[in-house]
């Protein structure tokens, strides 16, 4: 049903009466999101009543069930599971990170699955990240292949795709052990690009919470390895940064792109004026954005 330039997908019976979710699309795009619906409900039934899903409740809650898990190993047999289907329904790999010299050494990472490692070109897989299920962007350091940079939060959100990641973490020995290096609060991580030839200059995409409007999204930069972080570019509180990356023949050249994605559980904005490419040349000290290219 159409109602003054939106259209009412559907009219869910809610704990305060009536929900009726409208779905609006800039520029004059409108279509029916029958998809959303069923999302927004799944979210409903776990926000209420708030918006968004709060990250530090999440974090809290992850940390518990691995407390809970360590706790009863050795004291619980292990379970077995056998797969009972379906079988058409698979997961995301968000990003893959190939070591350099080595083709049989290949990292993987999952939108609510982790970090997997493999070490027979792709054979068999073993999961060595689990401090945050949902990966946004895996990074090596272009100088030391033994350094892995995690960047958590799926940044494709969709409808309750993306839960929050706990910011960058770095393990130095190949996924042995993981230390998390900051940007805990930035909700999802779209990439991570480490400068050629000096690696303490860092850049970081980050997508926000999308169901909040939040300050903390945009483009990061660190300039001593991941041990602090600044901001170097900022739109406003729906427009986070989906990509970064850093020009070979020229690093001081940084290409960024940026997303207007904002979604209440009454209201989806998948696109505006701000969404776009924006680029630096001084090292993302100072940006433009890009509207007739460059």
């Amino acid at each position: 049903m159409r109602f003054r330039g939106f259209f009412l997908t559907a009219m869910t019976i809610t704990a305060g009466g009536f929900a009726f979710f409208l779905f609006s699309f800039p520029n004059g795009e409108e279509r029916l999101a029958k998809e959303a619906v069923d999302n927004d409900w799944f979210m409903l039934q776990r926000v209420y009543p708030h918006n968004d899903i709060n990250p530090q409740l999440y974090e809290q809650a992850r940390r518990t069930i691995q407390e809970m898990s360590a706790a009863h190993r050795g004291v619980m047999a292990a379970p077995v599971w056998q797969s009972v289907g379906p079988s058409n329904i698979g997961g995301r790999i968000t990003s893959l990170a190939l070591h350099p010299t080595d083709p049989n050494l290949i990292y993987a990472g999952a939108a609510a699955g982790g970090v997997w490692k493999s070490t027979d070109f792709g054979a068999t897989w073993t999961n060595i990240f689990n401090e945050s299920p949902a990966i946004g962007s895996l990074a090596l350091d272009p100088n030391n292949a033994n350094t892995i940079y995690v960047g958590t939060g799926e940044a494709n959100p969709g409808g309750v795709s993306i839960y929050p990641g706990n910011g960058i973490w770095r393990s130095t020995n190949a996924g042995t052990t993981w230390l998390n290096i900051g940007l805990v609060n930035v909700g999802a991580i779209g990439r991570i690009a480490i400068h050629p030839s000096n690696s303490n200059r860092i850049f970081v995409s980050t997508l926000g919470l999308y169901r909040s409007r939040t300050q903390d999204r945009g483009i990061y930069r660190s300039t001593n390895g991941g041990t602090s972080w600044s901001r170097v570019h900022f739109v406003d509180d729906t427009t986070g940064a989906g990509d970064v990356m850093i020009d070979a023949a020229n690093p001081n050249r940084i290409v960024a792109t940026f997303w207007c994605r904002y979604r209440t559980l009454a209201h989806s904005t998948i696109a505006g004026a701000r969404s776009g490419m924006w680029i630096s040349t001084d090292g993302g000290d100072t940006w433009v954005q890009v509207t007739n290219g460059y």
